[in-house]
């Protein structure tokens, strides 16, 4: 009778665990909906508004670009820059996502900042072929201080980079146009 009791103890032991692993299985297969628990209702408490959502401000945007075409202004679209301490990365904006500037063979083109909020204070400009979307190959146009002053790619369509660092060292800004030239 002493084997007896060892087995008996061992089995009730094994009957339990298998009970327990089962316990929480359901002879609903798994994916099929079942009935939801049920949940009583508790009382709804009114929350404060987050103090860090109430005073974020938006980003600084960087200055607005115009690119002037005999007298004519045409906005451009800012890449990468950083402005007043807060920057944001950006690769070379292709022509796709430009919109066309038509600019006639051989015009003087110079780039302004708009709004008054700074100045120039040195520029570098180049174009890559607007068939080339990342800029694999580009060309100078010139460079200076200052006051921005180009001659116009040749014929063809461009995408004309303006690079621009802002006086007072308030930051720097990549600026781009999709130049069409007949």
């Amino acid at each position: 009778m002493s084997s007896a009791m060892p087995r008996r103890a061992i089995l009730v032991v094994a009957i339990l665990a298998l009970a327990g692993c089962t316990a929480g299985a359901s002879n609903v297969p798994s994916g099929a909906p079942s009935d939801p628990p049920s949940a009583t209702p508790s009382p709804s408490v009114a929350s404060e508004p987050s103090a860090a959502g109430a005073t974020e401000a938006p980003a600084p945007e960087a200055p607005v670009a115009e690119l002037v075409i005999d007298g004519d202004r045409y906005p451009g679209t800012v890449g990468g820059y950083s402005w007043d301490g807060y920057s944001q990365s950006a690769p070379w904006l292709p022509a796709t996502g430009l919109s066309p500037v038509e600019v006639p063979a051989d015009a003087a083109l110079s780039v302004e900042l708009a709004g008054g909020q700074t100045g120039i204070a040195t520029w570098t400009a180049r174009v890559a072929d607007a068939a080339d979307p990342a800029a694999a190959t580009t060309r100078p146009l010139g460079e200076g201080n200052s006051t921005v002053a180009i001659v116009g790619p040749g014929s063809g369509a461009w995408v004309l980079e303006v690079r621009v660092t802002y006086a007072d060292e308030r930051g720097d800004a990549a600026y781009y146009w999709q130049l069409v030239v007949p």
